[in-house]
Formats: C-alpha cells, structure tokens, sequence
C-alpha cells in the first residue's frame, strides 16, 4: 500500500525517469572532455551494452 501522497510519488517517477538521460548526457560529456573520439564512446557504449547483456542473462538463468 502507499502511503506517500499522489503528488510525492508522481515528482519522484519525474526524476527517475530523467536520471538515464541525464546519466548518459553528463557520461558522454565527461568522456568527450577527458579526450575520447565519437568512435571511441561507442566503443565504451557498446562494453556497457554487453555487460548488461550479460547480466540479464545470468539472471534469467538464475531464475530457471
């Protein structure tokens, strides 16, 4: 059950809906800064990606 008024809970999935973007801006803008090419960021993108990927795995074949 919840207890936190309406307004509390809408305000609260606003910022967490926001947090990846706002993430992956201030991400790309460090990495862009301390040097790194385009090319090099999807680089880095695609490591993240995999390694996600491989989470959900495991996970799933924890479940099974």
């Amino acid at each position: 059950m919840l207890t936190e008024p309406l307004e509390e809970r809408t305000h609260a999935s606003s910022i967490l809906a926001r947090t990846p973007a706002l993430l992956a801006r201030t991400t790309y803008k460090d990495l862009r800064s301390g040097g790194l090419s385009d090319t090099d960021i999807m680089a880095f993108a695609g490591e993240i990606l995999s390694l996600v990927a491989a989470g959900v795995r495991d996970s799933a074949a924890q479940e099974d």
